[in-house]
């Protein structure tokens, strides 16, 4: 099955949040970010960087974004390893525009399982990803236009308030399966 887009936020139940709010000046370096086990670092042929606006930036109050530049993106991952069902974050533009297209790419266990162009999304707009089997990676950039080749062109993505549903662990499913059985057992027995 394939990683689904949706304009929309995709997480009912968090086990994980990254908020950024420990980052309170502009021009912080997050080239390698990581909060709650969850990993958001930065990649492409050029400037690398992952910066912080600072809360009074009208630009993108309280996002934290990727540089501009060709073939910038955003990765986001477990620290931990498992795989995410739903993830979703509000988006930001660091270019001040105040729709984004937005190129994406679903991966697991280092194969692209699905991707995306979506196009005239609304800054300050909570968009998610779900997949029930899991995914283990997604790469985002903002294009700056339908049309710009590559993933990512000249825009900066920018993002804040990430929340991610992981799969449960395997001994979870035991648990829960023998629970069941537990419960069937009883109503046998009864």
């Amino acid at each position: 099955a394939a990683v689904i887009f949706s304009p929309a936020g995709t997480v009912s139940t968090a086990d994980r949040v990254a908020t950024f709010n420990s980052l309170t000046a502009n021009g912080i370096s997050l080239s390698s970010y990581s909060e709650n086990n969850l990993s958001i670092t930065v990649g492409g042929s050029t400037f690398q960087g992952f910066a912080a606006f600072a809360p009074g930036d009208p630009r993108t109050t309280g996002f934290h974004y990727a540089a501009s530049g060709n073939s910038s993106y955003v990765t986001i991952k477990l620290t931990d390893g498992g795989d995410f069902t739903a993830l979703q974050f509000l988006l930001g533009n660091g270019q001040g525009s105040s729709l984004t297209n937005l190129r994406w790419q679903a991966y697991r266990n280092g194969d692209l399982v699905n991707s995306g162009l979506e196009s005239g999304l609304t800054k300050g707009s909570t968009i998610g990803w779900t997949e029930l089997t899991g995914f283990d990676e997604l790469r985002v950039a903002a294009a700056a236009s339908e049309s710009s080749p590559g993933f990512g062109n000249h825009q900066a993505i920018a993002i804040d308030d990430l929340r991610v549903t992981l799969i449960p662990e395997p001994s979870s499913h035991l648990l829960l399966g023998l629970g069941a059985l537990a419960i069937v057992a009883l109503r046998r027995r009864n």
